[in-house]
């Protein structure tokens, strides 16, 4: 079949396939560890405010 992959067959990963995937990296800005430590800080301020409703904030 001209080195094409066969139908139900899995395809073959080639060097420079696999060269691309790796390189392939997400934006900076699309990072959550900023907004992840925003959103616990925030759940540790409504504890400490808050302490009565916090159970129904969590």
């Amino acid at each position: 079949m001209s080195g094409r992959d066969t139908p139900g067959e899995l395809p073959r990963w080639r060097s420079r396939d696999a060269m691309r995937w790796t390189a392939c990296r997400p934006a900076a800005w699309a990072r959550p560890r900023w907004g992840a430590l925003a959103l616990v800080a925030a759940a540790a301020a409504a504890a400490v405010a808050a302490p009565e409703t916090f159970g129904a904030a969590h």
